[in-house]
C-alpha cells in the first residue's frame, strides 16, 4: 500500500511537470485599440481591444527598441497602425514564461503578423 501511494505521488508529479517548466511563446491576437510610443527611441506598445493580454501588467504589449531592433520595430509599428485603422486582427508573439505574469509582456523574436 505504501509503495502504491509514493507511485502515484511520484505519476502525479511527473505528468505535471512538463506543463508547468515548457510554456514557451505563443501568438497572441487582436484588433489594436491603442498604440503609444514610449520615449524618443520609437519603442512602443500596443493594447487590444478584448481580453488576450489581461494578464500583462496594463494589458500592453511593449515592443523595446534595445532588444528587438530598429527594423522590428519599425516593422510592427506599421502592423500596429494597420490592425488600429483597419481593425485587422494582429498576432503578436509573447512568451509570458519569460516575461513573467503580472509583469511588462514584452513582443518576442517574430515579434507581429495581421491576419
Amino acid at each position: 500500500m505504501r509503495y502504491t501511494f509514493c507511485f502515484l505521488i511520484i505519476m502525479l508529479a511527473v505528468l505535471n511537470f512538463p506543463s508547468i517548466s515548457f510554456g514557451g511563446a505563443a501568438y497572441y491576437e487582436g484588433v489594436v485599440s491603442r498604440v503609444n510610443l514610449m520615449g524618443g527611441d520609437s519603442s512602443f506598445y500596443v493594447r487590444f481591444s478584448n481580453s488576450e493580454l489581461d494578464d500583462c501588467k496594463h494589458q500592453r504589449v511593449y515592443f523595446p527598441l534595445s532588444t528587438l531592433g530598429k527594423d522590428a520595430v519599425n516593422r510592427a509599428y506599421a502592423l500596429a497602425l494597420i490592425s488600429f485603422t483597419t481593425q485587422s486582427t494582429m498576432r503578436i508573439v509573447i512568451d509570458k514564461d519569460i516575461n513573467g505574469y503580472d509583469g511588462n509582456c514584452n513582443a518576442q523574436g517574430q515579434i507581429a503578423g495581421l491576419e
